[in-house]
């Protein structure tokens, strides 16, 4: 975090001076077009702001559609012949979930270090052309062997696109913007979900036997080749932060004015200085320590890996849970796109409040609550009590209240992180975490619970959600605790004494006595 000076400078609005933060002026001389002097107007930040939000963020939300298209692409698949076309079951295609999330576990990390030393704009675009590319592949598999080799693939080449576009992110916006922003970037897992099923209920009606393809393998060709295509849009498209906006696809004047790009510069790093080191520089071994040895970061991993746990079943079989309420199986899919679309939905409003209020712990406890409601519906009202359409509107608050939090968490722990080499390995420590869920939450809907999965599978996703919501209590009251308690110490302090600390304290980022999480 910053220092008070550059703190007091952030919340006045006022440049820092030269001599007040010598150390970290030096460290931007690779930081084109940082002016330590610039001021600017309310009006002037939001064009620059709008500029972001038209011409960047949308974009990252495309690419995290595609993604999530392709990830979930086998949870349309396996209501048409995929299963018994490919020669595997339901345990089987279990087993693929946890294959794909072993490769993504193991490179993750390093996919991150690679991001450091060749720049966000290449390796995102470029994971997308290699997982594309995959998907690809998934339209001629026809064995078990060739089913497990394209999962782990998956795996492989979708690790660190999420933490590494979540950086690219942070180099536009500020980090009380990006809170907001991030609550829309998860968002559009739900959305994409969504338009999922009425995609896959118009390839499976309109194309199946078509040049002698089965339905399924349309739905992998058709969504690997958009794939392939908007990434290689990308590699053209994305800058390499505000500063480098000119050139390829954004024009040969690019698309701030010189006064623009120096205020985008300055207003991010005056929000954090650590940004001042630059993506580009490598993850160091303090970063990767600092990251481990932290444990309030292991709370929210084990936040995220017991919250999210439930992805894996609820993701996974979503339209086969809809037909076994007597539902036809490709009519199925195109129920799930209401119940998806309501989740975005409340997933926003809730996303939208909290960074009003500038609050993450109890919005995302009440959005777990949501699901708990969902779960007891949906797990014990009698099914002879309703008709089929009554316990499908109990999927309503079941799936609007599956995780609605991950992107506040991912926001979360970045503001909580304190410097950009820390905040690196923690968010893909995080989404570590909540694949690593998978492998366990792959096994919790299994065969001779199938279809309904109501005898075992949703009463262990009740109990998983009791524990996430303990979890984000405890946070509350912990990070207040330590914020009151650094407060307390702090203001006990002399004029002399708090500036002898600041001058010669090695205590970094989040560990510093003047640093306050945010809760």
């Amino acid at each position: 975090m910053a220092d008070s000076k550059t703190t007091e400078a952030i919340e006045s609005a006022q440049p820092l001076k030269a001599d007040e933060s010598v150390d970290e002026i030096d460290l931007l001389a690779k930081f084109r077009n940082y002016d330590p002097e610039l001021t600017w107007s309310v009006e002037e930040e939001r064009a620059v702001i709008r500029k972001w939000d038209y011409l960047v963020f949308p974009m990252c939300c495309l690419m995290f559609f595609f993604l999530q298209l392709d990830r979930g692409a086998i949870a349309n698949a396996v209501t048409t012949t995929f299963l018994s076309d490919v020669g595997i079951t339901i345990d089987d295609n279990n087993l693929g979930t946890i294959i794909f999330m072993i490769g993504f576990i193991v490179f993750e990390i390093p996919s991150n270090v690679i991001i450091r030393r060749v720049g966000s704009n290449r390796w995102i675009p470029l994971l997308m052309v290699l997982w594309g590319s995959v998907s690809l592949g998934t339209t001629w598999i026809n064995s078990k062997g060739s089913f497990f080799a394209v999962r782990l693939l998956l795996g492989v080449t979708e690790a660190g696109w999420i933490p590494g576009t979540l950086l690219y992110l942070s180099d536009f916006y500020t980090r009380a913007e990006l809170g907001t922003r991030l609550g829309v970037f998860w968002g559009t897992i739900t959305f994409a979900t969504a338009f999922s099923g009425s995609i896959s209920y118009a390839i499976f009606t309109y194309l199946d036997g078509v040049a002698g393809l089965q339905s399924w393998r349309w739905l992998f060709l058709l969504e690997g080749i958009g794939t392939i295509l908007i990434g290689l849009f990308m590699f053209l498209y994305l800058p390499n932060g505000p500063q480098y906006t000119k050139g390829y696809l954004r024009g040969r004047n690019g698309w701030l004015t010189e006064n623009q790009e120096r205020i985008a510069v300055a207003r991010v790093y005056r929000d954090d200085p650590s940004k001042g080191a630059g993506h580009s520089d490598p993850v160091t071994w303090f970063d990767i320590k600092d990251a481990v040895t932290d444990y309030r970061l292991w709370i929210h991993l084990l936040t995220g890996f017991f919250g999210l746990m439930p992805n894996a079943p609820l993701g996974g079989y979503l339209p086969l849970v809809i037909s076994s309420l007597n539902f036809n199986a490709i009519f199925a899919n195109l129920l799930t796109t209401p119940l998806y679309l309501f989740s975005a939905v409340f997933m926003s409003l809730l996303t939208w409040h909290s960074s009003r209020v500038n609050e993450r712990a109890l919005h995302s406890a009440a959005g777990n609550l949501f699901l708990i409601v969902g779960l007891i519906l949906v797990g014990y009202v009698p099914a002879q009590s309703v008709d089929r359409w009554a316990r499908w509107a109990f999927l309503f608050p079941t799936v609007a209240g599956f995780a609605p939090w991950h992107g506040l968490q991912a926001a979360w722990i970045a503001a909580n992180m304190g410097t950009t080499g820390k905040r690196t390995i923690a968010l893909a420590m995080y989404i570590m975490s909540v694949n690593l869920a998978s492998i366990p939450g792959s096994q919790i809907f299994r065969a001779d619970d199938a279809p309904a999965f109501t005898k075992r599978g949703f009463p262990i996703i009740l109990g998983l959600s009791f524990i996430s919501f303990f979890f984000f209590v405890s946070q509350y009251f912990h990070y207040r605790y330590v914020n009151a308690r650094r407060e307390r110490i702090w203001n006990a302090k002399t004029e002399d004494e708090k500036e002898e600390y600041l001058r010669t304290t090695k205590d970094v980022g989040n560990r510093r006595l003047d640093f306050r999480f945010l809760h």
